[in-house]
Parts: structure tokens; sequence; C-alpha cells
């Protein structure tokens, strides 16, 4: 009798059991079911996270790398690839563009510091939307700035600008230049490496196109030939160019009166140009 009575209780405690445990299968169901949803909720804002950074971080190198320019003197057609993005790029390719083909920069290893622009006017604004030109702060290099590598595909760190230069001799034909063009390699938040693809434009491209017909203009009129010898460059030879070869060369390098003191160099004193040079 006592044994009937246990195998009934037991039947009774089991089958209680089994009623509480359909009566928790919701429960349990709708627990992993929302565990699942808020995993996949924050993968998926991790992922869109990376590519919302990558996607602002491209705009800015496309916004900054437009406006690419040129300038120059007697050792060139030069440039300069600024980052202000924090985070480091590998400038590929810069090219100036012209009917004649594209025009390849080559890497100087010079490395200057770059710092946060500063606001501008309304009417500087005004004149940039007209395409001019607005005077901005200079600055003065006493000592010489930063060399670095001149490996071929220079890596621009954060906040500092890599100058690139183009000899003379590729104006020595009449050349019409349609802007310049920089290809980068730069990784994403997620980890990909990619390529960018930008070229100049607005006022950018016509301050360049200013520059090499100014330039080429000086190589005409024997100026810059003339500064050459000055500094025993050779001459760049010019079709229909004026000569310069009746421009007195001296014997030895000009030398430069400082009319303000410089460290090293009293006031007044006088500084052999070579001493200047790289």
């Amino acid at each position: 009798m006592t044994a009937l009575i246990l195998i009934a209780s037991s039947s009774q405690h089991a089958e209680t059991v089994a009623l509480r445990l359909a009566a928790l299968w919701p429960e349990v169901v709708r627990g992993a079911a929302t565990g699942l949803v808020v995993s996949i909720i924050l993968g998926t804002i991790y992922l869109c996270r990376d590519s919302v950074r990558t996607y602002w971080l491209k705009r800015k190198l496309i916004r900054s790398l437009q406006g690419i320019s040129s300038g120059g003197g007697i050792r060139g057609i030069v440039t300069g690839i600024a980052n202000s993005t924090g985070r480091d790029f590998t400038v590929r390719e810069v090219l100036m563009l012209t009917d004649m083909g594209d025009f390849v920069f080559i890497p100087t290893g010079e490395i200057s510091t770059i710092s946060k622009p500063p606001r501008l006017t309304r009417d500087e604004k005004r004149r940039i939307k007209k395409g001019e030109q607005i005077q901005g702060r200079t600055q003065i290099f006493y000592a010489k700035r930063e060399h670095g590598s001149t490996e071929a595909f220079p890596v621009v760190k954060p906040f500092t600008s890599h100058s690139f230069n183009l000899p003379l001799q590729a104006l020595t034909n009449e050349v019409k230049t349609s802007g310049m063009r920089v290809l980068i390699e730069y990784r994403t938040f997620g980890g990909e490496v990619k390529l960018l693809t930008v070229d100049s434009k607005g006022w950018a491209t016509t301050t360049h196109q200013k520059n090499i017909e100014h330039l080429r203009s000086e190589l005409l009129n024997g100026n810059l030939n003339r500064a050459r010898r000055m500094f025993h460059l050779p001459e760049i030879p010019m079709p229909g160019a004026e000569s310069g070869a009746n421009f007195p060369v001296p014997e030895s390098p000009p030398t430069i009166v400082l009319a303000g003191a410089m460290k090293g160099c009293a006031a007044g004193s006088t500084i052999d140009p070579n001493s200047l040079r790289d």
C-alpha cells in the first residue's frame, strides 16, 4: 500500500513539474528570441558605425584633396599633400593633367606640420567663391624643415604635409593643363585597404593653371634661367626663349644681407646661399 502511495505521489509531482515547464516554455522561447534580436541589433550598429565613420573619412579626404594646387620656382613646380583627417594615408601618385599627357610629381621628402585653418570671414568666403585668392599668415623657416624618406609611396601622417616636385623641363613645350590628380591608399575603419582618386576642382584648378602659365612665361622671357644661373643651376633650353647667356654669372654664389637678426647670425651679417640648400 505504501509503495502505491509513493508511486502515485511521484506521478503527481512529475505531472506538476511538467505543467510548470509547459507554462514557462513560452517565456524561455521569448527570452531566447529577445537575446537573439538584441545581438543582431548590436552587431548591425557596430557594422553601421564603422561604415558611417568610413563614409565621413572618405568625404573628408575628397574635399581636402580637391583643393590641391601648385606653385613653383627655380627648382621646379611644387605641390603639397596635407593630411588633416587624423588617420594615415599613402600617396601613390600625384599628376599634372595636360593635353600632352600626365606629368608625374616626385616626392621630395620635405615634411611640415599643418594646423587647423583659421575661420574665414564672410568677405574671404565671398572672394573664394569668385575664384580669387586670399592671403593667409606667412610662416618663415629659419631652420630646415624635417626631411623624411623619399620613398616612392610616402605615408602622410596626421596633421602633416608632404612636398612633391615636378622639374621645369615639363614646361619646355607649350602645354595646357586641366588640373591636378592624386591617387591615395587609405584604410577603412573596418580594416579594408582602398584606393581613392581625386581631381582638383574650382579655384584650386584655376590657381594651378595660372601658376603654370606664369612659370612658362618666366621661362620664355629668361627670368627663371637667369635666376638659376645665379645659383649655378643649369639652364633649361626653351624653344624661342630669351637666352640668359649674357647675364653675368658671379664667380662665387651671391651673399644675402639679412635685414633682421636670425638665430646664429647678427643683423646685417651675410650668409652663403649654399648653406640654405638642402
